[in-house]
């Protein structure tokens, strides 16, 4: 007996793979699923501005990376004695702003190289709310904990979303890219219920409208596997909101499924075990055993890297090669 509704997937007819390169932009979803695929050493650059959670953000970030527009002085404001951009998350605001205006600049050439070397790009789509500066009529991509006074609330509709991404898949880089949408799983319910209903229906016939425009644009499901087949409360954190990691991971699961090779896949279990050994904490670090351990994993990891030379696993060696104990970054 089947209990559940299953939301078929075909197998991607693009695959990727280890040899290339990938950016994922957009909601805290697409931080989560990026965070998967650089554990899993896939070349992939996740959201070098932060968190993005609409469509104008995300456009305006692409821009910003593809023109290498740095911030200036002028462009940042003072909140709470802190220095921000509205262009960037909350975590590049500081005190002294020449350190600041670095931070943004290694940010913008950081995406700027992403942007232009790689294959595909994963966009996650949260909501059509955008926020609205007053002083400056401008979108911003986060509001830097400013007051809310300061900002009037907007819905983009369909054909503002189409509009936005059309001028940018229109040439290149992006038209000689693949192009994957999803519609993030969170759900925002700030307004109320029926409201993420709606908004989530808008992204969807936005993404829906791109892909039949564009050949290059496809859509992944990820947004309807965690409203049908995870629709269980217990498959959310406890602030009812955010997919659990278990959802998560089933999502990462169905997403490996159709988008990459069994050969590629063949690979996870031997960097999944590497990864929990880099995780593991001793009880004595200065054990033989362990040190037995240490020297074994360094072995192993060696001989992986020179069959495997795409996977970039430096930081595994440096922390297994040192006989001091050293954290991954």
């Amino acid at each position: 007996m089947k209990l559940y509704t299953t939301v078929d997937i075909p197998v991607s007819q693009y695959q990727i793979t280890y040899k290339k390169q990938g950016m994922w932009l957009g909601s805290c979803f697409a931080d989560r699923m990026g965070g998967i695929m650089s554990e899993f050493k896939f070349p992939v650059t996740v959201n070098p501005f932060g968190v993005l959670y609409n469509p104008a953000s995300i456009v305006q970030s692409l821009l910003m990376m593809e023109n290498k527009r740095v911030p200036k002085s002028d462009d940042l404001i003072s909140r709470d004695g802190l220095l921000c951009s509205l262009d960037f998350h909350t975590s590049f605001s500081g005190i002294n702003e020449q350190e600041v205006l670095h931070h943004m600049e290694d940010a913008v050439k950081q995406g700027n190289e992403a942007l232009f070397s790689s294959d595909y790009l994963v966009l996650t789509l949260g909501t059509p709310l955008v926020y609205r500066y007053l002083p400056t009529g401008k979108i911003v991509c986060n509001c830097n904990k400013i007051p809310a006074r300061q900002f009037v609330q907007e819905r983009l509709d369909i054909d503002e979303i189409v509009s936005l991404f059309s001028n940018l898949f229109e040439r290149e880089p992006y038209s000689q890219k693949q192009i994957l949408f999803t519609v993030s799983p969170v759900r925002y319910i700030r307004n109320g219920l029926a409201d993420n209903f709606l908004n989530k229906s808008i992204l969807r016939v936005a993404v829906a409208e791109l892909a039949r425009i564009y050949p290059f644009v496809n859509y992944f499901p990820a947004y309807e596997i965690m409203t049908e087949e995870l629709r269980d409360y217990r498959f959310y954190e406890e602030d009812m909101v955010h997919p659990s990691s278990q959802s998560v991971q089933y999502i990462w699961e169905r997403f490996s499924d159709t988008y990459f090779s069994s050969e590629t896949r063949l690979l996870f279990p031997e960097l999944e075990r590497i990864t929990r050994a880099v995780r593991h904490r001793p009880l004595y670090p200065d054990s033989e055993a362990y040190h037995a351990f240490r020297e074994t994993m360094y072995r192993q990891i060696k001989e992986i890297s020179e069959m495997y030379p795409f996977l970039n696993l430096t930081k595994e060696l440096c922390f297994f090669s040192s006989e001091k104990k050293m954290e991954m970054k």
